[in-house]
C-alpha cells in the first residue's frame, strides 16, 4: 500500500515538475517575443531619418510613420504600447542626433532613453485610437506629436531638431502649410496623413478605408492648395546675394584668409554672406581683423559669422554685417547647438565634457553677455 501511494505521489510530482517547465518555456518564449516586437520598434523610429539630408527623401515622410504604427497597434495592452512607444521614440532620437556622437559620445543612449520616453503617450494615442475612432484618431495622434515636437523645441532641450514637418524643405508646394501654420502645421499634416493610412490599413469596414485614404490625400494637398491660393507680394527690386564657403579649413587663420580669397574673387554683389565660424577672432579686439574685412566690404557689404572667446573668455556666437565703415549690425545667436555650444541641465549632465568632446563652457546668448555662465 505504501509502496503505490510513493509511486503515485512520484506520478503527480513529476507532472507538477513537467507543467512548471512548460509554463518557464511558456514565459521565456512569451519575454522574447515581447523583446523582439520591442526591439523592431527600434529601426521603425530611426526610419524618419531618411527624409532628411542626406538621404533626404522628404515624400516618404508621408507613410514612414506607418511601420511603427502598426507595431504599436499590435499590442496586446495600452500598456505594452506605451512601452513601445517609448522605444520607438528612443529609435527616432538615436537616428536625429547621431551628428552629436562626437560631442556627447556614450551620453546619446542616455539622451535618447530619456527623452524616448515623450513617445510613450503618442502610443498610447494610437493604441486607443486607431483603426477604432478614426475621426478622433485623425485629431489627437497628430497633436500628441505636435506635443511632443513643441517640448523638444524648447531651448534648454536643445531647439527643434528633427521636426518631421523640417523634411519637405525641398517642396515650396508643400510648405504653404507654414505660411499659415509654421512647421507645426505642416508636421500636423503628415502625422495625419500616416495615421489616415493606418486606419486604412488595419480597419475591415471598406467605405472607413475609403474616407481614410481620402484623408490622407486631402493632408498631402493641403499644402499645394494654400500655396496655390496665397497672393505674392509685388517684387521691389532685386537683390543679388553671395554666398561664401570655403569648406572644412582648421585654424582661424588659415579659414579667414580662404574667405578672403573667394571673396575678392567674386563678381559684384549687394550682399555677400560667409558661412557659420567663418571667423575665429573676437572683432571687438581685433581691430586688424575687423581692418581687413572692412577692406572687403569696399565693393558689397559683408556678413561673417564669429565664433570665438570674448574678453571674458566666453564663447562668442555673433553674427556682424561689416560696411565700408567697419563692423556694424551684430546678432548674438540665440539657439545654441546642445552639447556642441552648452550642455542642457548641465548641473546634471557635465560630466559629459570630460568624457567626450561636449562643450566645456556655454557660449554667449542674446540678449546679454551677462547671462552667459562659465562652465563649472
Amino acid at each position: 500500500m505504501r509502496a503505490i501511494e510513493r509511486e503515485g505521489r512520484r506520478v503527480l510530482d513529476s507532472a507538477r515538475e513537467g507543467r512548471r517547465r512548460r509554463a518557464e518555456r511558456r514565459a521565456a518564449g512569451s519575454r522574447w517575443s515581447t523583446l523582439r516586437w520591442r526591439l523592431a520598434c527600434l529601426p521603425a523610429g530611426a526610419a524618419p531619418i531618411l527624409t532628411f539630408p542626406r538621404a533626404d527623401l522628404g515624400w516618404l515622410a508621408w507613410v514612414v510613420l506607418v511601420p511603427g504604427m502598426l507595431l504599436i497597434r499590435s499590442a496586446t495592452s495600452v500598456r505594452e504600447a506605451a512601452i513601445r512607444g517609448w522605444w520607438f521614440g528612443a529609435g527616432y532620437l538615436l537616428a536625429a542626433l547621431y551628428w552629436t556622437v562626437p560631442n556627447i559620445g556614450p551620453g546619446l543612449p542616455l539622451i535618447a532613453l530619456v527623452f524616448g520616453a515623450m513617445w510613450a503617450g503618442w502610443a498610447a494615442a494610437v493604441r486607443w485610437l486607431v483603426p477604432a475612432r478614426p475621426l478622433a484618431a485623425l485629431l489627437v495622434v497628430p497633436s500628441v506629436w505636435l506635443v511632443i515636437e513643441l517640448v523638444r523645441s524648447w531651448p534648454r532641450l536643445g531647439g527643434p531638431w528633427a521636426l518631421i514637418g523640417a523634411s519637405q524643405w525641398r517642396h515650396p508646394a508643400v510648405l504653404g502649410l507654414a505660411a499659415v501654420g509654421g512647421v507645426w502645421l505642416v508636421s500636423f499634416a503628415i502625422v495625419a496623413a500616416n495615421t489616415a493610412i493606418a486606419v486604412a490599413v488595419l480597419s475591415r469596414a471598406g467605405r472607413v478605408r475609403a474616407v481614410a485614404l481620402a484623408c490622407a490625400a486631402a493632408c498631402a494637398a493641403a499644402g499645394p492648395l494654400a500655396y496655390a491660393a496665397r497672393d505674392d507680394p509685388a517684387a521691389v527690386r532685386e537683390l543679388r546675394v553671395a554666398l561664401v564657403q570655403p569648406g572644412v579649413v582648421d585654424g582661424p587663420e588659415a579659414r579667414l584668409a580662404a574667405g578672403e580669397r573667394i571673396t575678392a574673387a567674386l563678381p559684384p554683389a549687394d550682399l555677400v554672406v560667409w558661412g557659420e565660424s567663418s571667423v575665429g577672432y573676437d572683432l571687438r579686439r581685433r581691430d586688424d581683423v575687423a581692418a581687413r574685412l572692412t577692406a572687403l566690404a569696399a565693393r558689397s557689404d559683408v556678413l561673417v559669422n564669429e565664433d570665438a572667446r570674448d574678453a571674458g573668455e566666453r564663447i562668442s556666437k555673433s553674427t556682424v554685417l561689416i560696411g565700408r565703415n567697419g563692423p556694424g549690425a551684430r546678432y548674438v545667436k540665440t539657439r545654441l547647438v546642445p552639447f556642441g555650444e552648452y550642455i542642457p541641465f548641465r548641473s546634471r549632465l557635465g560630466w559629459l565634457s570630460r568624457i567626450s568632446g561636449a562643450a566645456g563652457r556655454t557660449a554667449c546668448r542674446a540678449p546679454a553677455p551677462r547671462r552667459c555662465a562659465r562652465a563649472a
